[in-house]
């Protein structure tokens, strides 16, 4: 092997863990660790007792019924679901939100009005998923007609 080659290969060894250590500290991307671990259990440790979110969405049509969103229904899985409608209603950006829930509207030939993001949480207490008291929100999505 020549030199050359030796001084390659090293420099992208190098690279490597100079890119793992910037992403060690949160230099390179939101997610830690990322583009090693980018997977969600490894981004922030979990403790006894805290709670664990459960989102759903609910969609308020103008006439007053309530339609439930789940991810299968947008056709997402979870993570994209939370990533997505759930994160979008959290910003507060309507605009996102109707863009991602307007091809299932169009499906079920509805508008929807009104959204509300419910989180039924659970913790773990004495080894066993107790049930939290249920949050919720309700945000515009479009002036109702």
């Amino acid at each position: 092997m020549t030199r050359a080659w030796k001084f390659a290969i090293n420099a992208v060894i190098i690279s490597l863990l100079g890119l793992q250590a910037l992403a060690s500290f949160g230099g390179l991307h939101r997610f830690r660790y990322w583009p090693f671990l980018s997977y969600p259990m490894y981004n922030r440790p979990h403790f006894k007792g805290e709670p664990v979110a459960r989102h759903s969405l609910i969609g308020i049509l103008d006439d007053g019924r309530e339609i439930p969103i789940t991810p299968a229904d947008l056709k997402l899985d979870f993570w994209r679901y939370l990533r997505g409608p759930v994160r979008a209603f959290e910003k507060n950006e309507p605009h996102s939100l109707l863009a991602q829930l307007q091809p299932f509207e169009h499906r079920k030939r509805i508008t929807i009005v009104w959204v509300r993001l419910e989180n039924h949480p659970v913790t773990l207490v004495d080894g066993r998923v107790t049930d939290l008291p249920v949050e919720s929100k309700t945000m515009a999505l479009r002036p109702p007609s």
